[in-house]
């Protein structure tokens, strides 16, 4: 799959752990297998749920290729989560890391294409946003 753009904005989210937490409503694993997590579907705080199962393509699980080295499955699961929202796992092929972040924390994501830009422009803008 080619849905690296999703895989990148839920790992840089991941690095600080509360903002992992801040997106799952379900904390700890449950004997359902059943998890909770709020995502910001067209600006607005939705709460979509999955289940454990994670499919698999021959021995291999689509999406993500394994769980964390601390056996965490936060990726699969919000793997599996984005592929809901997209319908399934194949309508996850492209889509834009900006969007991501917006789908995962609510706030607003801005393209700029660098290449309309000059150099002044894109170096203006950089400093106007620290």
């Amino acid at each position: 799959m080619s849905n690296c753009y999703w895989i990148t904005a839920y790992s840089d989210v991941g690095q600080t752990p509360a903002r992992v937490k801040d997106i799952f409503q379900t904390q700890e694993y449950n004997d359902e297998g059943i998890f909770a997590v709020n995502l910001y579907i067209k600006g607005k705080k939705t709460t979509i749920t999955v289940d454990d199962y994670i499919p698999f393509y021959g021995s291999r699980p689509l999406g993500v290729r394994r769980s964390s080295v601390d056996g965490d499955v936060w990726s699969n699961v919000l793997e599996k989560v984005w592929s809901k929202v997209n319908s399934n796992y194949e309508s996850t092929n492209w889509g834009w890391q900006a969007e991501s972040f917006r789908v995962l924390n609510g706030a607003p994501a801005v393209f700029y294409f660098f290449s309309r830009l000059s150099n002044d422009q894109v170096w203006n803008m950089m400093v106007e946003a620290t």
